[in-house]
C-alpha cells in the first residue's frame, strides 16, 4: 500500500509541475528534489516506471520552455509590427 502511495505523490509532483507551466522555472529545482526524495523511497520493482515518467517529464519540460520561448518571441514580434 506505501508503494501506491509513493506513485501517487510522485504522479501529483508531476502534475503540479505541469500545470504551472508559465512557473517551470521557478518549480524546476523544487520538482527535481522532491524528485529524488521520492525515488529514494521507491521500492525496486518500480525504480524502472519512475526513470520512464522522469524521461517523459523532461521530455515535456523541453518541449514547454520551446512553446513559451516562441511565444514570448511572437509577442515581442507582433509589438515590434504595431509600433
Amino acid at each position: 500500500m506505501e508503494s501506491k502511495n509513493i506513485i501517487i505523490d510522485f504522479m501529483e509532483v508531476l502534475r503540479g509541475s505541469l500545470m504551472l507551466k508559465d512557473e517551470v522555472y521557478c518549480k524546476e529545482e523544487m520538482f527535481y528534489n522532491q524528485l529524488t526524495k521520492l525515488e529514494e523511497l521507491i521500492p525496486d520493482e518500480f525504480k524502472e516506471e519512475i526513470g520512464e515518467l522522469r524521461s517523459l517529464y523532461i521530455e515535456l519540460e523541453k518541449e514547454i520552455k520551446t512553446t513559451y520561448m516562441d511565444y514570448g518571441y511572437c509577442l515581442c514580434e507582433s509589438k515590434e509590427i504595431q509600433k
